[in-house]
């Protein structure tokens, strides 16, 4: 149920120039709960109030906020958003509007035979919530996943390790990172040139029994979805969250 909270801000990890990964805590916030995949509005000021949508991040095995918020921010050049968000200090206070969002896992006995986490940027951002039930998942030796990132190079892929480490402990965890825009002196396992939508095309689809999750640049989610169409694949087989990035006018 959405409900507006408040919360404060208590880390900021830096993965890049351009990427934030923030932390705030939530007064009360072991009743405040939320799905896997959903987002929440965070209402900011730069002289006039406004809200952005972010996905939640938070890993949780309790599926409320006791443990904190956890959001994941890109730049955008002037995005009034990123502005504000970049600049915050620890212990500013936000108000939060939420959980929304219908990008949620399928229920458990109605699972895929392959299920494909696609994102690009910060789009992986609800793929990390839902880190403990996907590891249920798994652990079942039913499903396979593919997990294809894109970002412009390395430093670009939010969570690395925390990809890594699934599939290490998982063979059925497939991990796919692409790169648009700068190639590393020498790619590692999974490492691919190239973007998203080139993986996806050049692998054996079947509408049937793959079950599709995109989220983060619209760009990339239009172009996977009218890729999947003519592949065969229905509407309900492909689950959609654009990023629309809006900037100053």
């Amino acid at each position: 149920m959405e409900a507006w909270f408040t919360a404060s801000l208590t880390q900021i990890e830096k993965p890049s120039d351009e990427l934030r990964v923030m932390h705030f805590a939530v007064s009360g916030g072991e009743h405040i709960h939320y799905v896997p995949g959903q987002f929440v509005k965070i209402e900011m000021n730069d002289g006039e109030p406004f809200q952005r949508s972010y996905s939640i991040a938070t890993m949780s095995d309790t599926g409320n906020f006791a443990d904190g918020l956890e959001i994941a921010v890109s730049w955008v050049d002037d995005g009034r958003a990123s502005e504000c968000l970049f600049s915050m200090e620890c212990g500013t206070s936000v108000d939060v509007y939420g959980p929304f969002g219908q990008l949620l896992l399928p229920d458990p006995n109605n699972m895929p035979k392959r299920l494909w986490l696609v994102g690009t940027g910060t789009g992986v951002a609800p793929y990390k919530s839902m880190v403990p039930e996907l590891k249920q998942i798994l652990a079942t030796g039913e499903v396979d996943i593919r997990f294809v990132v894109g970002a412009r190079d390395r430093i670009g892929v939010l969570y690395p390790s925390l990809w890594q480490g699934l599939s290490e402990q998982f063979p059925q965890f497939d991990v796919s990172l692409c790169f648009s825009q700068t190639m590393p002196e020498a790619l590692q396992g999974g490492e691919v040139m190239g973007r998203v939508q080139a993986v996806i095309n050049d692998t054996s689809l079947n509408p049937d029994t793959d079950l599709f999750y995109l989220c983060g640049n619209p760009d990339m989610v239009d172009d996977v979805f009218s890729l999947l169409k003519d592949r065969g694949f229905a509407v309900k087989s492909v689950r959609r969250e654009k990023y629309v990035y809006a900037i100053r006018r």
